[in-house]
């Protein structure tokens, strides 16, 4: 599935940490999953297709190219997030002065279904000092983007139609307040949005005792009722998550919502299957969570998400310092199956890849 959700990082890699790892092997086929990326000097978009092994498929025409050859990111403007959608790929921008919110749609491959930048709404707009976008999924045949008010647990769901326009800007029918009922707390971090079975979950992070919940939605992104175990519940239970530890993604690998997280200074990364409940049953390693990989990532490594090819997990990694991309397959038990660069060469500087989602 393609994907790109903005993970403003630069590019980056270092063979070294990589030795005794499985290398995976060539492959002709090819996936409809793109790579984009962004120039910060030009504003340009640039769009790389990757096959069944997360490589760059060079040897085909039209595998890599300009997104478009007349629109770039204005100035002004900032990435925020991308979201699936009928085929395409939509990708969010925002005005940060004015805070109107844009889109371009992307189509499979890789350049613009539309020539020019839509708007989401011409009448309602959101602050980018005040609020963040930290979710944008389809929940059924209806787009939902989801907005942070800071490290709070106020949130913010604005209802799109089919062509990705808000549906008015009446509260309560095109926006309104995800738990206008709650009392507002922090500091919570929103980490993501996902959506399993047409049910979208919103996953939180206390910032000071590192406990990370969850709040499960209806179908127009409400948040219900506030009865532990119906509609929110805890993660990690009592057990505290250091600050050590960076959130990565969460992906649904055999009907399992897992967490990723990678430890900042050792380098390992773990995963956390979840219960039906969307606990974690236990602290013991190997039986309710464990190491993707024994290889540790040295700080050079930022993560860029994880999503899937030809319906393999995925994890995709950057290192800032060489400039190169790789990209991790996972086993159905979401361990580390094999590796592949996505791209023999290093890619300089100005060009910031977009974070990849499932």
């Amino acid at each position: 599935m393609r994907s790109i959700v903005l993970a403003h990082c630069y590019f980056l890699l270092s063979l070294t940490v990589f030795c005794g790892l499985a290398h995976a092997e060539e492959s002709t086929t090819y996936d409809d999953s793109i790579l984009l990326w962004h120039n910060t000097d030009t504003g340009k978009l640039y769009y790389w297709l990757l096959n069944a092994q997360g490589e760059l498929a060079t040897a085909m025409a039209g595998t890599s190219g300009l997104v478009s050859d007349t629109q770039v990111l204005p100035e002004g403007w900032q990435i925020e997030r991308e979201m699936q959608f009928d085929g395409e790929t939509i990708l969010f921008v925002r005005n940060i002065e004015s805070g109107m919110v844009g889109f371009w749609r992307i189509g499979s491959d890789g350049t613009l279904v539309t020539g020019t930048l839509e708007v989401v709404s011409n009448d309602l707009t959101i602050s980018a000092a005040d609020w963040s976008l930290v979710g944008a999924v389809v929940v059924g045949e209806a787009p939902l983007l989801f907005w942070q008010k800071g490290d709070s647990t106020e949130l913010r769901v604005w209802r799109l139609t089919e062509y990705c326009a808000l549906i008015d800007t009446v509260e309560a029918s095109g926006w309104g307040e995800v738990a206008p009922d709650e009392e507002v707390r922090s500091p919570w971090r929103a980490l993501t949005v996902s959506v399993k079975n047409d049910e979208p979950y919103v996953w939180w992070r206390n910032l000071d005792n590192g406990r990370v919940s969850y709040w499960k939605l209806d179908a127009e992104g409400l948040f219900l009722e506030s009865t532990e175990g119906a509609n929110w519940g805890w993660v990690n239970g009592d057990e505290p998550l250091s600050s050590a530890w960076s959130f990565v993604d969460v992906m649904t690998i055999n009907d399992i919502q897992t967490l990723c997280w990678r430890n900042t200074e050792s380098g390992q990364v773990v995963y956390w299957p979840l219960d039906d409940d969307n606990s974690l049953q236990s602290s013991a390693s190997g039986s309710d969570w464990g190491y993707v990989s024994n290889t540790a990532l040295s700080a050079e490594w930022t993560s860029a998400g994880g999503f899937y090819l030809y319906d393999m997990p995925a994890l995709l990694w950057f290192n800032q310092s060489t400039g190169k991309a790789v990209i991790w397959l996972l086993n159905d038990s979401d361990q580390l199956d094999s590796w592949n660069w996505v791209y023999s060469n290093s890619v300089s500087s100005q060009w910031e890849l977009l974070h990849m989602d499932q």
